[in-house]
């Protein structure tokens, strides 16, 4: 820790907070940009496979970012200034609190501040598109590997287990459901986040996080069904169960 810090402690937690408020605006943000980056980069790589022309056009997706970012138009983006942005930035600092408060000031709770903004961000990402990016997932599972070689806080092999046990543990029964059906009952994306959550909680803390999770989400799926006539903008056929599995990480992490 710089020496500064240690003479001013004040000077650190008012950086700390800084740095917090930063990662929970940029969240907001970014959990609003990347879906429309990635159906933009989808459509346009398909139609050039398929020797199509697409109304879009390829674009670095930092160029991409910073357009999105600066325009205030509320049909092409979600305001920065705004409620969403509000509620996203209070449960990101909630979460970072929590872990601060239970891990205390260490390398490791940094890591994991990281990955509770990340399950933040994939929550209201599935909430509002039924997506699950590999682009937060997959980092976020190896970042958990590394922080368990690291830190040991379940053990490597723990986690390894954790990768392994929490994809299958999705994809048998949704293959199975496929088998009887004919279609998918769950999206291929909640498979990747329990096995990234597995990663962080090692495979023993699977069953419990699962059992939870389908808690909350029966819960969830029945208030949806109930509040059907006034989600106009949600559709509720589908349950986003991505939230339900970061809300249950979160509870049998600090629980």
């Amino acid at each position: 820790m710089p020496e500064i810090f240690v003479h001013y402690p004040a000077l650190l937690y008012l950086t700390l907070g800084v740095c917090s408020l930063v990662a929970v605006a940029l969240i907001a943000i970014v959990s609003a940009w990347l879906p429309r980056w990635l159906m933009t980069s989808w459509d346009a790589e398909a139609r050039e496979l398929l020797d199509l022309k697409s109304q879009f056009k390829m674009v670095n997706p930092w160029v991409s970012f910073w357009r999105y970012s600066l325009v205030w138009d509320d049909k092409e983006v979600v305001p920065f200034l705004s409620l969403r942005t509000l509620l996203i930035s209070l449960a990101g600092l909630a979460l970072i609190g929590i872990t601060v408060w239970q891990t205390g000031l260490t390398p490791y709770a940094g890591l994991l501040c990281l990955w509770m903004l990340a399950l933040l961000m994939l929550s209201v990402i599935d909430l509002e598109t039924y997506l699950l990016p590999d682009a937060i997932v997959l980092p976020f599972l190896w970042m958990g590997l590394i922080a368990n070689a690291l830190y040991g806080a379940v053990g490597l092999q723990e986690a390894l287990w954790g990768v392994v046990l929490g994809y299958l543990m999705l994809w048998l029964p949704a293959s199975l459901f496929r088998l009887a059906r004919g279609f998918d009952g769950m999206g291929r994306g909640d498979f990747k986040l329990l096995a990234m959550l597995g990663a962080w909680m090692g495979w023993q803390q699977l069953p419990l996080l699962l059992l939870v999770a389908c808690v909350l989400g029966v819960v969830g799926g029945i208030a949806q069904m109930a509040l059907k006539s006034k989600l106009k903008r949600v559709r509720t056929d589908y349950v986003a169960f991505g939230p339900y599995l970061a809300l249950a990480a979160v509870v049998v992490q600090w629980t």
